[in-house]
């Protein structure tokens, strides 16, 4: 997780360690991966689909964006960064509004 920011884009590794993570948070020592920890809670528990975690897609899409933000703040005291457009970073222009 401490490597969130480092990059502009998220590596295999980084993905696998949030997953790993959002997966401990959701109770599971046992589980690493969101879609089957989200089989599991919902066979078991029935529960509401807010309760349970991400699908693997989404994860995604929410850690690209923590990294692309990460990136940004880790940068803010250079005169002149090089950073990327967000497209690519899990956001996409709606309007004149980035989503």
């Amino acid at each position: 997780m401490s490597q969130l920011g480092s990059t502009q884009n998220v590596s295999d590794s980084l993905m696998d360690a949030c997953e790993k993570f959002v997966c401990k948070l959701y109770g599971s020592n046992v589980i690493t991966s969101v879609n089957t920890l989200r089989f599991e809670l919902f066979t078991r528990t029935r529960a509401k689909s807010r309760m349970l975690p991400p699908n693997k897609d989404s994860l995604t899409f929410h850690v690209k964006r923590a990294n692309y933000q990460a990136f940004i703040w880790k940068r803010a005291l250079e005169a002149k960064p090089k950073i990327d457009d967000p497209p690519g970073h899990g956001w996409k222009i709606t309007g004149k509004c980035w989503k």
